[in-house]
């Protein structure tokens, strides 16, 4: 059990990383430092890349204890024990939410930096391609 304690906590360093990589983008872009914005964009897909990683790890481990899901496998331990797991999961679970927050509002900043700059320039982006949504959406178990 205490490995998946391990990779939990594994799992909410990592998305803690793509939070702080999310604000950074976010503040590079509403400040104008555009020349930095590559790196920052690397950066984050390394830190969402090593968050998957990790998220993947901590179901392998859940999985190898014959569990499917985090409450099952912690209803067999003491009160402090599922208490210290319960806690973890809620941390978790909040900093998905924040990341999911934080990835809206980099993608208004962005498409906000995107059309000053087409303005500037004098760019019509009628004729791009338009995304919707993001693959950077986790479940919980």
């Amino acid at each position: 059990m205490d490995r998946l304690d391990d990779a939990l906590a594994t799992e909410q360093r990592e998305l803690d990383t793509v939070l702080l990589r999310l604000t950074t983008l976010r503040l590079l872009l509403s400040t104008g430092k555009h020349r930095l914005v590559d790196t920052a964009i690397a950066e984050l897909e390394d830190a969402m890349a090593a968050f998957e990683t990790a998220e993947e790890h901590s179901v392998a481990v859940l999985h190898s204890e014959g569990h499917e899901t985090v409450s099952e496998a912690v209803s067999g331990h003491d009160q402090a024990f599922r208490h210290g797991v319960a806690r973890r999961a809620a941390e978790l679970r909040a900093l998905h939410r924040e990341v999911r927050i934080a990835l809206a509002t980099t993608a208004t900043v962005t498409e906000r930096a995107l059309r000053d700059s087409a303005a500037t320039l004098d760019i019509d982006l009628s004729a791009q391609p338009q995304r919707r949504g993001h693959r950077f959406f986790t479940e919980t178990n």
